[in-house]
């Protein structure tokens, strides 16, 4: 009897991660569709939080890290202001469809890790050095 209900403890568990996946792939594709369409672009609500971009900044760097993207790069991402803005114009209208804060992040650094893959090899080694 321990054994039906673990399986239909583990089976709803995966239910429910592959439905958050879903809905985080589809605030995602919509996010992309409003940013290529030149709406207007929000801001998220913490941005002017010093903290919240702090952690911000923490949890971009931290998965970063985990991609084998250079701390270097994700901070030139961010202070280019076109990048910048994009970046954070991702979070906000991730923001508008209901995306938690750790998803609008883990958005962002999908666009991230973007830059990095079409970045040309030769230009990649300018940020390679000193992550």
């Amino acid at each position: 009897m321990e054994i039906i209900i673990g399986l239909v403890v583990v089976f709803l568990l995966w239910s429910f991660i592959k439905a958050k996946a879903r809905i985080h792939y589809a605030n995602k594709l919509r996010t992309e569709r409003e940013l290529a369409g030149g709406g207007e672009a929000p801001y998220p609500s913490w941005m002017t939080n010093k903290d919240r971009m702090e952690e911000f900044a923490a949890m971009l760097n931290a998965l970063a890290k985990r991609k084998s993207i250079p701390k270097k790069f994700v901070a030139g991402t961010m202070t280019n202001e076109y990048s910048q803005n994009k970046l954070l114009f991702t979070a906000g209208f991730m923001e508008r469809q209901g995306a938690s804060f750790e998803e609008q992040t883990m958005a962002v650094m999908d666009h991230i890790e973007k830059y990095w893959k079409n970045m040309d090899l030769n230009d990649r080694k300018m940020f390679e050095g000193g992550s």
